[in-house]
């Protein structure tokens, strides 16, 4: 996933150190955790949960080829990811069921209007 140089989570230290923007470019790329991609799923779950209405349980016996295509990987849905995104999901639909707001979930944006490259979800 390709990441805002001006994105939100780091507006911290690019408000405060502009040049930081260039510098961070030359900074190599590390490759990502078990435990971030553990996250990204997780995260995944919860998007597919929320709008298309399933409960976490139903990805759990998911075929190899299901899961490479909706997660791009083919590892099995833990219990424990099961039980933590149903907290979650549970907590979303009941919050939601009280109000008439929509809720939008992993909406992409670009605020390209305001300086180019600047986007996020």
């Amino acid at each position: 996933m390709k990441h805002s140089h001006y994105g939100a989570s780091s507006a911290n230290r690019w408000l405060n150190c502009p040049g930081s923007i260039n510098l961070i470019k030359e900074i190599p790329v590390t490759p990502t955790s078990d435990y971030a991609k553990e996250g990204t799923k997780a995260h995944k779950l919860a998007e597919i949960c929320l709008n298309d209405n399933k409960n976490p349980a139903d990805f759990m016996l998911l075929k190899p080829e299901i899961l490479i295509e909706l997660f791009g990987d083919d590892e099995a849905i833990s219990e424990d990811m099961v039980e933590a995104v149903s907290v979650y999901v549970d907590y979303v639909r009941e919050r939601s069921s009280k109000t008439t707001t929509k809720m939008y979930t992993e909406v992409r944006f670009d605020l390209d209007h305001i300086h180019q490259g600047m986007f996020g979800t």
